[in-house]
């Protein structure tokens, strides 16, 4: 005599898998990006995961997108490092350029990266990107189509790795080419490093934090000379000309602005 299937049970032990898996996210950071060409594949990524507690930013990344392509992945980058995401999924749909160009700018910046597609195009980007390319990224693949809860629990492995894994890292911004790391206090311009003095780093990262926001001279000589510094707020502009020798000038770019009556600003 066999027993009859307990379905009420059942119903239990599933909920108290999902509550586990819940519970094992609690314990690492849950912020992730889903970046990808596959917009309806990356919403169904995006509510599975929210719906196990997760916090989801996506990154349509069309390749058809020329030039911006660029920009959209170094924005993706950024909002990264500004809000300590765990890792990085991309969401692969058909073969193109704007995976590939994420993985190349943040090879420097030790990402964490699912990376889920259909078997010809993993293979396709392993043919088209490098050991040397991955850079300190930590990739892993997981291979279209999935069972759901598969993927979920190859998520929940790899959050665990690397939680485990996870050293400091430098705490890195990035507009377009320009790359500052705040552990270090340096300042580069892709693989080009720009000399600066510690105060032309000050001035810098001040202006970077408040981009987008016209800050005038009075302030600036506040915060990055201090009021101890006997001295003229024409010291701003002075500084100011010293970065844009170094920055502006010599890479044909137009960093910092100036607004008139007021003082200076990065727009980006």
């Amino acid at each position: 005599m066999h027993d009859k299937p307990n379905h009420n049970q059942n119903t239990r032990n599933a909920q108290n898998n999902h509550n586990s898996q819940i519970k094992q996210m609690n314990q690492i950071n849950q912020n992730i990006v889903i970046i990808g060409n596959d917009i309806r594949f990356m919403r169904m990524l995006e509510l599975e995961l929210k719906n196990r507690g997760y916090t989801c930013k996506n990154f349509y990344i069309s390749d058809n997108g020329g030039g911006s392509k660029r920009h959209l992945c170094a924005d993706a980058l950024n909002y990264c490092f500004e809000n300590d995401c765990g890792f990085v999924i991309l969401a692969i749909g058909e073969i193109g350029s704007s995976y590939t160009e994420f993985v190349k700018l943040s090879g420097k910046s030790a990402i964490n990266i699912i990376f889920t597609s259909f078997d010809n195009i993993i293979n396709d980007f392993k043919k088209k990107i490098t050991g040397r390319e991955y850079g300190k990224n930590n990739i892993v693949f997981i291979k279209r189509p999935f069972i759901t809860e598969h993927f979920i629990k190859e998520v929940v492995s790899f959050h665990k790795k690397i939680s485990k894994l996870k050293t400091a890292r430098p705490k890195i911004i990035r507009i377009d080419d320009l790359i500052i790391d705040e552990t270090s206090k340096t300042a580069a311009f892709g693989e080009d490093k720009i000399d600066l003095t510690k105060k032309e780093y000050e001035l810098l990262i001040f202006l970077v934090k408040n981009r987008g926001e016209p800050v005038d001279r009075k302030r600036i000589f506040a915060e990055v000379w201090g009021f101890d510094y006997y001295g003229s707020t024409n010291v701003v502009d002075v500084f100011v000309r010293y970065l844009r020798n170094k920055i502006d000038q010599r890479y044909k770019i137009k960093l910092i602005h100036t607004v008139r009556g007021v003082g200076y600003m990065i727009r980006k």
